[in-house]
Parts: structure tokens; C-alpha cells; sequence
């Protein structure tokens, strides 16, 4: 199963989740057979030299809203802001993404903030989602409040409404920050 996760060079904490991805990486590498590939807006640099030395993918990438997230900030006086959030915004073209680079039916999309203690892929190619499937934020009985730190993504079924989805969030965009940002997204499409 592929595995993605995303990251912006330009965020203040770069470094931090820079040495999040490697943690991620190296458990995945150990006790996984997930295949992994960085959704990647920034240059080559030490960690996408670590990353490629591992056999990760490296994806360049930059969000189809990070130029609202720059004007959204510059409004806020947050000039912070699309760095901080267009990697969390880049899970939401997944389907594009893995068109072009090879195609594959269903992907696990991770934050960066994962370690991997065990095989996880016959667990989660024994589940079905009809088009994502994600856990609760905090309460595990609470499926209106959720987390899409990781997430289970049937491509093909969520490709069907992507343009309507990117619409969606470019219209809402100043709205979706009152309740966490793509996870709102996905809650309110």
C-alpha cells in the first residue's frame, strides 16, 4: 500500500516536523511494507537527501490554496499562514497526485506526527471506505469530530468530486478555520 504524507519547507517548524517524517520513515521502514512518498513544496535539502536515500518518493507539490493561505495570513497579519497550512491542504488533491505518479485504488495519508509499531497494511486492506475512512479527534464514540491526521483514501471515489471539492474549500476558506481547517472541510462537503 502507498503511504503519503506532506510537508512545506517554509514552515516555522521545518525542523521539528522535518525530524517527525524521519521517526515516521525509519519505524515505517522497520515494520511496514508501506511504500512512501513525500508530498513535498520546497528544494532539495538534508532531509529530502535522507528521504530519497530511503527509498521515499519525493512529490513536488504545491497546494492549489497556498496563494489564498497568503492572502488569508496577510488579512490575519499571519504571514505564517500558508506555510503552516498547505501541507495539511495537499492530502485534499490525493487523487491528482497519485494519477500522476502511478496510480494506485486506495493510499494511507499520515501527518507527520506517526510511528509505526507493527505491519498495518492487511488491517487496512481488510477495511473498506466508501471514500475515506479517519478516527475520531478525542472521544472514540464522537464520529462527527474528526481527526485526518491519518486516513484511509479510496482514490477513485474521491477523485469523482474533486474539482467540486477544491471549489468548495476556495470559496470557504476564511470559514473553514473556525473548525480546524480541511478537517472541516471534509466534515461539511
Amino acid at each position: 500500500m502507498h503511504w503519503f504524507f506532506a510537508l512545506t519547507e517554509d514552515s516555522t517548524a521545518f525542523r521539528q516536523y522535518a525530524e517527525m517524517i524521519m521517526v515516521a520513515v525509519y519505524t515505517a521502514g522497520k515494520f511496514t511494507s508501506l511504500i512512501p512518498h513525500c508530498i513535498y513544496d520546497g528544494g532539495e535539502n538534508e532531509l529530502t537527501a535522507w528521504l530519497t536515500k530511503r527509498g521515499v518518493r519525493i512529490v513536488p507539490h504545491r497546494s492549489f490554496v497556498r496563494e489564498a493561505l497568503t492572502e488569508l495570513g496577510r488579512r490575519k497579519g499571519n504571514p505564517h499562514l500558508a506555510a503552516a497550512l498547505s501541507g495539511a491542504f495537499s492530502r485534499v488533491e490525493l487523487p491528482d497526485i497519485v494519477t500522476r505518479v502511478g496510480g494506485a485504488h486506495r493510499v494511507l495519508y499520515t501527518d507527520c506526527d506517526v510511528v509505526f509499531v507493527s505491519e498495518v497494511v492487511p488491517e487496512l486492506e481488510a477495511h473498506p471506505c466508501q471514500y475515506f475512512a479517519v478516527a475520531p479527534e478525542g472521544s472514540q464514540d464522537d464520529y462527527v469530530k474528526m481527526n485526518t491526521g491519518v486516513m484511509l483514501m479510496n482514490i477513485d471515489r474521491l477523485r469523482e468530486d474533486l474539482p467540486e471539492f477544491r471549489d468548495y474549500i476556495s470559496q470557504n476558506l476564511a470559514e473553514l478555520e473556525r473548525e480546524s481547517w480541511d478537517e472541516a472541510a471534509y466534515r461539511w462537503f
